[in-house]
């Protein structure tokens, strides 16, 4: 017979892995915080005073989300992620007061968390093609009527150093054309 009470026979107790929490946002109590503030935007509006400040803890979640939307894979190998954080929370701040509680949802509980983090990520889209447009204006820069190997391979001998100056001259001279877009 085995004996239960025997110390030989007694395992480590299984713990089981947490989620990193510092990401986690409370849907119920975020939802009721933005109800809550729109409230108090709509009647600084009909006062006619400015929009008051938006509360810590909504600060708080709007980074969280958007730092939380930064870790998805499809995200996580930009170098300009921190960029791409800002403009999230610069997103959610803009539109806090088009919030609106009373919209359907599956449950019919109010999902600010969702609505945000859809913000979120649509700004994220936002700014990784801004930032393929200024990458693309680049390549087009150095490439559009320049022959870079002749710039680089410039031989000195053969007036190498007027053709890197007249290159400089006129990239400069063309800059205004790549940046009115």
């Amino acid at each position: 017979m085995i004996d239960l009470e025997d110390p030989m026979l007694e395992k480590e107790v299984y713990k089981p892995v947490t989620r990193i929490t510092s990401y986690y946002v409370d849907n119920q109590k975020f939802s009721q915080a933005i109800h809550e503030y729109t409230l108090k935007c709509k009647e600084a509006a009909e006062a006619g005073k400015p929009r008051p400040p938006v509360s810590n803890y909504i600060g708080e979640c709007f980074m969280k989300i958007s730092e939380g939307v930064a870790r998805l894979n499809q995200f996580n190998r930009y170098t300009w992620k921190e960029d791409m954080i800002a403009d999230g929370i610069e997103n959610c701040l803009r539109y806090v007061t088009n919030y609106n509680i009373d919209t359907f949802t599956r449950t019919s509980n109010p999902n600010a968390f969702y609505y945000f983090s859809k913000i979120v990520y649509y700004s994220f889209i936002r700014r990784i093609k801004k930032e393929n447009r200024q990458t693309e204006i680049k390549q087009r820069y150095t490439t559009m009527n320049y022959n870079i190997d002749d710039f680089i391979f410039a031989d000195p001998q053969n007036n190498g150093e007027q053709t890197s100056s007249s290159f400089v001259e006129n990239a400069i001279c063309d800059q205004t054309y790549f940046y009115s877009d």
